[in-house]
Formats: structure tokens, C-alpha cells, sequence
């Protein structure tokens, strides 16, 4: 009889076009309930799961991305253009499926009401992204499903278009830049793929018509483990756009390059007759940065036989189109800077450091010169701070046998 009035009220819901029942169980969500417009978008999304199964209400479990900057059940995005927000919501109909679904709404005169579902079968969902693939106004949804395996996963695109959702791409990858390569107007993609051989390929996707298409690859380095970042270097010198990827190796990280000339797609620093990319690998997990600010990306490698604390900077001289030695700098673990070490210091400098107190000494023939320690923005100790920088202060002390003054000193301290 209770299921029977439950039916009933649900049925005059639906004819009277009001907001539908709030029915969730309550101990069987996670999370218990939402707020706001997402309340309204849990109710709209389970009464679809209500009219597909009722039993769906009461075994149903979100999905939460595992990285990327959308990382809840529930995202909004404005997808189709309108600047009015559409919902996702990732879910397993039952706790133990191997089936991961993607459900979409959007708000209506009547109010949210789901007018799509997707099913994958995956572990988890890796991330989700957005693109404007086709330059039409709205954005695609870029999502990523676990395949189970640490190298790879399935990258499925949908496109929102004349007011249906529909997939327009599946395929492999490991890591993707969305970036405006053939046109100013739209998104392409540089999707990244290592592969279970230990080879690797780094692709341009970009839409034709209503489809999507490679124009260009190139091989790279398939040794490593994992891709972590992507910084772009637009209008390089000859309408070059170069994108430095920051990969994870078992034994350090390495960066690579790609560069886009309008034509082809090229990794220079990788060379597979030397078994990879070795010209940008260091000893430790320091990641590419612009430390002169002249809007190239610098990489750090490793100096053999050298202080672990000193690396060698190096970048990519897009008008010669080779590598450039930049200088040589001292960069703390975990610290977020470098210091660049005056020309003819290299050999004789030695270092110190103590993690706990994030304070780096700095030796040289023999002799202390000079400490650095990063302190929290504010602190209040004496005037050696130095607090003209964005996310740390520093304190300096200097020796009597130190050639430079503070001032200098803090002068070749750049935060990374």
C-alpha cells in the first residue's frame, strides 16, 4: 500500500509538470544530501533513476573524478552555449557494478530533468574536462574512464548539439592538452598515449566537419610512468607553439617538447638513439618552469658529480632551434625556488640543507657564505627578512666571507 501511494504522487508529479519528489534515502547517499540548485538537480536525477527502477533510488552510489579541477559527483558547466548551466552526474546503478554511467541535465521550464545517460564499462572515472572542439559556442565534455591500467585510459568525447548529447570520439590516451593550434576559434587536442610496448605517441586531434581527425604525430619517450603537467609557449619565434610536458621516470623526471609549426609535430628533445629523452632528465621530481621570465619554459637536469643541490638550466632556443645552457642554479627540495649562482662559482660550491627548518647553507672553498630560509608570509622574526615575493618570505644571513650582499643575494632567489 506504501509503494502503491508513493506511485501515485510521483505519477501527479510528472502530469502536473511541478518539481519532482524529493525521495532519496538519505543513509544510502553519498553525500547525504545537497543544497542550493544541486538539491534540485539530486531530486530531477533520481527521479529519472525512480522511472528507469524504483529499487535504482535505494542502490545507486556516486563516482567521483580521481584528478583534473572537477573532482564532484555533481559538476555544472554551461555546455551548450546558452550561458544557462547543464548538471553532470557520474553513478553506478549498484555498489558492485563494473559499469560506471554519466547522467545529464538541464534546467527546463518544468525545471531539471535528465535528457541523457551514458554507461562505461571502468573502475573509476579519471577526470573530466571541457573543450570548445568545434567552435560553435558550447563546449564538449572530455572524459576520462580507468581501463585498469596504469598507463592508459579511454578518452570519450560528447558533443551537445541540436539539443541532444551524443559521443563523437573514444579512444586511448594518457594525458591530454586541450590548445588552439589550427585555429584562434576552437580547441584542438594533444592527446599522449603510452602504450603497453614501452613506445609512446603524442597526437593532434583536431574537428573536421562533424567529426574529429589526426592530423599530426610523433614518437616519444615511452619509458616513463606518468605525464604531470603541460606548460604552452605560444607564437614562439617563427610562429611556433611549443608545449613542455613534465614527465614522471622511475629514476628521476624528464621534460619533453613538443612543437607545432603549423604544419608537422615534432619532439626534438627526444632521441631514440640514445633511448628516449635524456637531454631533460634530472635526479629528482623538479618540475619546468619560466624562471627568466621571457615566457619559454627552462628545465633543470642533473650535473654529474656535482652538489645534489646544483642543477643546470637549460631551455629551447626556438629561433636556432636547439638547446640553450642558461645558468646554473641551486634549487632546495620542495622549496619552490632557485638560486642562480654567479658565473665561476659552479665548482667550488657546496651545500647544506635541513629539511625541517627549510634553511639552505651555502659553502664555498670551504668557507660559510651565506643561509637561506624560506619562512611562512609574515612571520615576524627580524630584519633579514625579505618579503617581496608571492607565495613565501626569506630569511638571509650573510658572512663575513661572502662576496655578495643580501641584497644581491636575494636578487638571484627566484620562486619557481
Amino acid at each position: 500500500m506504501k509503494r502503491l501511494s508513493v506511485l501515485i504522487l510521483l505519477l501527479a508529479v510528472l502530469l502536473t509538470g511541478c518539481h519532482p519528489l524529493d525521495i532519496r534515502v538519505q543513509t544510502q547517499l553519498v553525500p547525504p544530501g545537497l543544497s542550493g540548485d544541486r538539491a534540485e538537480i539530486q531530486t530531477a536525477f533520481e527521479s529519472y533513476l525512480y522511472v528507469q527502477r524504483e529499487s535504482l533510488v535505494d542502490t545507486y552510489r556516486l563516482e567521483y573524478p580521481a584528478s583534473g579541477d572537477y573532482r564532484s559527483a555533481f559538476i555544472l558547466k554551461d555546455i551548450d552555449g546558452d550561458r544557462a548551466q547543464e548538471a553532470l552526474v557520474f553513478y553506478r546503478r549498484y555498489a558492485d557494478s563494473n559499469e560506471i554511467h554519466m547522467n545529464i541535465l538541464c534546467d527546463g521550464k518544468n525545471g531539471w530533468h535528465s535528457v541523457a545517460d551514458f554507461v562505461c564499462s571502468s573502475t573509476s572515472v579519471q577526470e573530466v574536462r571541457f573543450a570548445d572542439l568545434f567552435g560553435d559556442g558550447g563546449v564538449q565534455i572530455l572524459v576520462g574512464w580507468s581501463v585498469g591500467s596504469t598507463r592508459e585510459s579511454r578518452l570519450q568525447i560528447f558533443r551537445w548539439q541540436q539539443d541532444a548529447v551524443s559521443l563523437c570520439y573514444s579512444g586511448l590516451y594518457s594525458f591530454l592538452v586541450p590548445i588552439p593550434l589550427s585555429s584562434e576559434n576552437k580547441d584542438d587536442l594533444l592527446l599522449i598515449h603510452l602504450q603497453a610496448d614501452s613506445t609512446a605517441t603524442a597526437t593532434l586531434l583536431s574537428t573536421v566537419g562533424n567529426g574529429m581527425v589526426a592530423v599530426a604525430n610523433t614518437p616519444l619517450d615511452g619509458t616513463v610512468l606518468r605525464y604531470t603537467s603541460a606548460q604552452v609557449n605560444m607564437r614562439q619565434a617563427g610562429g611556433r607553439v611549443g608545449v613542455f610536458l613534465d614527465a614522471e621516470k622511475v629514476n628521476g623526471t624528464l621534460t619533453e617538447l613538443l612543437i607545432w609549426d603549423g604544419e608537422r609535430l615534432t619532439a626534438p628533445l627526444y632521441d631514440p638513439l640514445a633511448g628516449g629523452t635524456v637531454a631533460s632528465w634530472r635526479a629528482s621530481s623538479l618540475s619546468a618552469a619560466d624562471i627568466n621570465g621571457n615566457g619559454t619554459t627552462d628545465w633543470p637536469t642533473t650535473i654529474e658529480n656535482a652538489d645534489p643541490l646544483l642543477y643546470r638550466w637549460q631551455t629551447w632556443n626556438f629561433e636556432k632551434q636547439e638547446i640553450a645552457s642558461l645558468c646554473l642554479g641551486l634549487i632546495p627540495p620542495d622549496d619552490g625556488y632557485t638560486w642562480v649562482i654567479p658565473s665561476g662559482w659552479g665548482a667550488s660550491i657546496r651545500t647544506r640543507y635541513d629539511a625541517k627548518t627549510h634553511s639552505l647553507t651555502v659553502f664555498r672553498g670551504g668557507d660559510e657564505v651565506f643561509s637561506v630560509t624560506r619562512v611562512n608570509k609574515g612571520s615576524d622574526l627580524n630584519d633579514n627578512i625579505f618579503t617581496d615575493f608571492e607565495t613565501y618570505d626569506y630569511l638571509i644571513r650573510v658572512t663575513d666571507a661572502s662576496p655578495l650582499s643580501q641584497n644581491a643575494i636575494i636578487a638571484r632567489l627566484i620562486e619557481l
